[in-house]
């Protein structure tokens, strides 16, 4: 769902609200095929792009934004790109600290006084993180849609199914489509 467009439409602050969930179910059934049709060619497209694999780095939304996973994927994100000339990323041991203050950047944090006060002092990229948008997580699909994601996802690992990364990844994916119950 295009959450910018709606935030510039309502005056909103960028990166701070997702939309109500009987918006979502319009732009749901007017978009769901062209979306998952778009979904497919970029997935193809970068996964067929390289001869060579080490010059795809694949990482998991999921991963990026989770408390355990997150440094660890940034820094495969920052070793990956330290790979090419003219690239040198941070120390790996910041790498944890700078994760944390852009991604978890409206975390709540409590002093050794015992005072709540919002994560300020760590705001490294303050206007652009899109992380902890507020409003409902929850995205309802049918069966019959529920049915096209999994299609999707089942078609991918099968063209794609000599990447074992790739494979894991989508298999996680699958995994939360296959447990989704339907709202029919």
């Amino acid at each position: 769902y295009d959450q910018k467009f709606r935030e510039q439409k309502n005056h909103l602050p960028n990166h701070s609200t997702r939309a109500p969930t009987e918006d979502w179910i319009k732009f749901r059934d007017s978009n769901l095929e062209s979306e998952l049709n778009e979904y497919q060619y970029f997935v193809t497209f970068w996964m067929e792009k390289y001869d060579s694999r080490d010059k795809l780095l694949i990482v998991m939304y999921e991963d990026l934004i989770d408390y355990d996973e997150g440094p660890i994927a940034a820094t495969k994100i920052a070793d990956f790109l330290g790979q090419t000339d003219g690239v040198e990323p941070i120390g790996r041991e910041y790498i944890p600290c700078v994760w944390h203050a852009i991604v978890k950047y409206k975390e709540v944090v409590v002093s050794k006084s015992g005072i709540e006060s919002e994560n300020k002092e760590r705001k490294l990229v303050p206007s652009s993180p899109d992380s902890l948008r507020e409003g409902p997580t929850e995205r309802p699909y049918n069966s019959q849609q529920l049915e096209l994601l999994k299609n999707l996802v089942e078609g991918l690992i099968e063209q794609f199914h000599n990447d074992e990364e790739f494979v894991a990844i989508m298999s996680t994916y699958l995994e939360t489509i296959s447990s989704t119950v339907a709202l029919d």
